[in-house]
């Protein structure tokens, strides 16, 4: 396989920069994912990687080789599209089999690739099929399987799973890891559905306008986000952001919103004290919705009081949309209690899982 290598690469389309000196290293087997909003970015990094953008800045280098002049088809490197881009007036061998026959390749050894490839994908039964007579699915796998049987340095994905039912992307999930491991391929994979990326990638490299704005694992890009971006755009229910100020009494750092005010524990204290934050400071305050703990009753501790304003039901979980004051944030909980609409309900925070931003950049304040 290959390790593919971003050196500050930039595209602009006339004014529009579309990638902004972004720097990336996607090693050896490593299956990466582009994670990010629609017009981040993350497919024209692809289509670069693939020859089929030009570079504006910077380079690519795939195994030590600088890649920018070279063209697409010399790169060594597949790409699945979206759109599956099957021909139509083919049958699945022959879509499969194309680019070998491009290749000149002799008609035995093209024969037993495109076997292997569909026994790989479990499309076997389907080589004699034409691509009207397929599910969404199936003509995905045969689009995976046409790249496949070229055994290229790296293969390229961009959403190619997006269109699919929910109960078949869940499905295709689980076969694209599967297929990862069994090739043992450098994959590179655009999306924007976090769960795709957090439940396949090694790791996650998370765009935004252009920017690269955190990578690595799916652990760290989750419980350690590095800015305001990447904790909001990660999770579902997004992450709630309240915004307060940061005051150390004492030495000390307390959280003061208009509704609430608590003093936080010393392991997060300390790492203010060792990063010299000032006295009084503006702050986002960002606490998943799991990381609640609900109570219909006043208990003797809480940190946040409120009112329920409406509850969504979720099969085992519900989440519920609680007003404190004129904010509003999501809190998970699981099936049990019936919480009524405009009823009090009161929070404690599982304090090791909150997250605390600067009011004015967004990058986080802890480690």
């Amino acid at each position: 396989m290959a390790h593919v290598k971003l050196q500050n690469v930039w595209k602009k389309y006339g004014k529009v920069e579309a990638v902004k000196d972004l720097s990336i290293d996607c090693m050896d087997r490593e299956f990466l994912c582009l994670l990010g909003p629609s017009g981040c970015g993350k497919s024209s990094t692809l289509r670069m990687i693939a020859g089929l953008e030009h570079i504006t800045e910077g380079k690519i280098i795939i195994d030590d080789v600088v890649v920018n002049e070279v063209d697409p088809h010399k790169r060594d490197i597949a790409m699945v599209f979206e759109s599956y881009a099957l021909y139509p007036h083919k049958k699945v061998f022959d879509n499969m089999a194309y680019p070998l026959r491009v290749q000149r390749m002799a008609e035995n050894t093209l024969k037993q690739k495109v076997h292997h490839a569909a026994k790989i994908l479990d499309i076997e039964s389907l080589l004699d099929r034409w691509p009207r007579q397929l599910s969404g699915g199936q003509k995905q796998r045969v689009a995976i399987g046409r790249a496949i049987v070229r055994n290229p340095k790296v293969f390229l994905l961009d959403e190619p799973i997006s269109h699919l039912d929910a109960k078949l992307r869940t499905h295709m999930r689980g076969e694209m890891k599967r297929l990862h491991r069994d090739l043992e391929a450098t994959m590179i994979y655009v999306t924007h559905d976090q769960l795709e990326a957090m439940s396949m990638a090694d790791r996650i490299a998370v765009l935004n306008f252009g920017v690269l704005q955190q990578i690595g694992t799916p652990d760290e890009v989750f419980n350690h986000p590095a800015n305001k971006f990447v904790g909001g755009f990660l999770g579902d229910p997004p992450m709630n952001f309240l915004q307060c100020k940061l005051n150390k009494e004492n030495g000390s750092y307390n959280i003061v919103h208009d509704q609430f005010h608590f003093k936080l524990p010393e392991s997060v204290s300390s790492q203010f004290s060792k990063k010299e934050i000032g006295d009084e400071k503006i702050v986002e305050l960002g606490i998943r919705p799991e990381s609640f703990v609900l109570f219909q009753k006043e208990p003797d501790k809480y940190d946040i009081s409120g009112k329920i304003y409406i509850t969504e039901p979720l099969g085992e979980d519900v989440i519920i949309d609680i007003t404190i004051g004129d904010d509003m944030v999501k809190a998970k909980t699981v099936v049990g209690s019936k919480y009524e609409i405009d009823s009090p309900v009161w929070l404690k925070i599982k304090f090791e899982h909150i997250h605390i931003f600067d009011g004015e950049t967004g990058q986080s304040l802890l480690d």
